[in-house]
């Protein structure tokens, strides 16, 4: 049996427990941080144009080494449908390394000690929404739904 003494610190170390499992639990809509190794990203946010089929997830993602480095951008996130099947980004990504929007065919080097930001775009079809964004480690967005507005490439 635990001493009076350690009671307090069991139940502190529980509470610990269970925040820390509701913080993983958590869907997210933006601001998340993770890494891709030797990257460090920070999820930013996710849009849905009005009138578009496309989902557009933002990142910054940074190399903390001091020599560029491809950085696989396919690995950021993919967009898993209500059926469970999941959806890699079926499009180039759109890299701004300060010098304005430029178009990424694969990976793309990443200069040390800098920063990039990153857009991702998957091209909807008509079954892929409702759906949620997962990043490498399992985080789940809250349900993303379709905008109903949009213009379907049939």
């Amino acid at each position: 049996m635990a001493s009076p003494r350690r009671i307090p610190l069991l139940l502190l170390g529980l509470l610990l427990a269970v925040f820390a499992q509701a913080e993983v639990d958590r869907e997210f809509t933006s601001q998340v941080h993770y890494t891709v190794p030797p990257f460090e990203v920070l999820f930013r946010n996710f849009e849905q144009p009005r009138d578009k089929p496309y989902l557009i997830a933002h990142f910054q993602v940074r190399n903390p080494g001091h020599n560029e480095q491809r950085f696989p951008w396919k690995e950021l996130i993919v967009l898993e449908r209500a059926d469970g099947t999941s959806l890699v980004s079926n499009y180039d990504v759109l890299v701004d390394s300060g010098g304005g929007l430029t178009r990424a065919h694969g990976d793309f080097l990443v200069q040390g000690r800098r920063r990039v930001n990153v857009s991702v775009l998957f091209m909807l079809a008509p079954g892929d929404l409702p759906g949620r964004l997962v990043l490498p480690d399992g985080r789940r967005s809250v349900i993303i739904q379709a905008s109903g507005r949009a213009r379907w490439n049939q």
